[in-house]
């Protein structure tokens, strides 16, 4: 019983110090909710795109990926399909992760040609005005209009908003370029083993 009366009191006195609190900071706390309500109209989650199937007036446009080098692949893309899946299906390796028009990591620039990315809800929250003026593209949900041209990269998506596009930078390849660089696969075994005894000498 004791113990129980020393919650109730206890109870009692944090619901009035919160009341009290909350009085004399009303202001800034209502300040505070309507922030919060603004920055919710932004969230990924609140506007992730929906991938639709539409239906193929019977076009299909020749789009061709310019990556590292020079190299180059053209794909046969239809009206109706979104130009990342038409890539996939040819073999062509490109970046991607949440396929819904959001991260950015399918970025590559349109060169030449027309697109539609109006299954994006809204594009800006990724690519801004001037990316998108300069021909920057969510390939995931972009679907050809016309004969493409397309600059390609491989990580550069993350950059989005902070570093300047590289031209096509793109690798047809899967296998990610070595981290001791292209040198090192040059050598032989030997000069390997040496190389490694070098570097942990040094430790």
């Amino acid at each position: 019983q004791t113990l129980f009366n020393s919650s109730r009191k206890m109870s009692a006195s944090i619901r009035t110090s919160v009341a009290s609190t909350s009085s004399v900071g009303s202001a800034r706390t209502s300040r505070r909710a309507t922030v919060v309500v603004q920055a919710a109209d932004k969230l990924a989650r609140n506007i992730v795109g929906v991938r639709r199937e539409v239906e193929s007036s019977g076009k299909t446009f020749d789009v061709t990926f310019l990556a590292r080098g020079g190299a180059a692949k053209t794909v046969k893309c239809a009206d109706n399909q979104y130009i990342l899946d038409a890539a996939e299906a040819a073999g062509v390796d490109l970046p991607a992760t949440c396929r819904a028009g959001i991260c950015g990591a399918c970025v590559a620039r349109v060169a030449s040609g027309t697109i539609d990315q109006s299954d994006i809800p809204d594009l800006e929250f990724t690519l801004n005005e001037k990316e998108q003026a300069a021909g920057m593209a969510l390939l995931c949900m972009s679907r050809a209009t016309s004969d493409l041209k397309i600059e390609t990269q491989s990580d550069w998506g993350y950059s989005l908003g902070v570093g300047e596009w590289k031209g096509a930078s793109g690798l047809f390849s899967a296998e990610p370029d070595p981290l001791m660089g292209t040198e090192w696969s040059k050598m032989t075994k030997e000069q390997q083993e040496a190389a490694a005894k070098a570097g942990a000498a040094k430790k």
